[in-house]
């Protein structure tokens, strides 16, 4: 029996709270989008990652200003991460998602034009927008996949992480077959 299974009283007597036999609808579509999140999650993020070196050809920069623009996605991820709870309160954390994977894709889209079209400020700019899209949406796909796991009575948070990674295999395999298809950045 694990932790979260158990509800107890003063008296010191367990109940055991078993988790639901049949899984309502809308309950399993809520896993799939919060899986899919996670998933779109770690392909946008090994995208950004695997292409570093095209960033540092295409703009003429060196590792140590990429050092640099990766310790800002941090540091805007951490912003991102705050302001998601603040929205999460007032708007829910689904749509915190959804508008966060929305900004997450414009600001991987305008990183790869940027770079493409030389334009570094514009470049960091744009992965200053990434990484505060990349932190509320780090926030509140874990408050989804919390409330789902919850719902559905037993731990899922593993099978939300696996997604992320095989999302982050996706990612990588792309950039990966684009650049051995000549595709360029842009």
């Amino acid at each position: 029996m694990t932790p979260a299974s158990r509800a107890g009283g003063d008296d010191g007597t367990v109940a055991v709270v078993p988790a639901p036999l049949v899984v309502p609808r809308p309950v399993r579509r809520a896993r799939w989008s919060a899986t899919a999140a996670y998933a779109a999650q770690g392909f946008g993020f090994a995208v950004m990652l695997t292409n570093v070196p095209t960033y540092e050809r295409y703009l003429g920069i060196g590792p140590d200003v990429i050092t640099l623009v990766i310790l800002g996605v941090c540091v805007c991820a951490g912003t991102g991460s705050a302001l998601s709870g603040w929205f999460a309160a007032r708007f829910g954390s689904a749509r915190v998602v959804t508008g966060g994977l929305l900004v997450a894709a414009a600001g991987i889209l305008a990183v790869g034009l940027s770079a493409g079209a030389g334009l570094l400020a514009t470049f960091f700019l744009a992965f200053a927008v990434y990484g505060v899209a990349l932190g509320s949406v780090d926030a509140s796909t874990s408050m989804q996949g919390i409330d789902v796991q919850r719902a559905y009575g037993r731990s899922l948070i593993a099978s939300f992480f696996a997604a992320n990674a095989a999302g982050g295999v996706v990612g990588s395999l792309s950039v990966s077959g684009a650049a051995g298809l000549g595709i360029a950045l842009p």
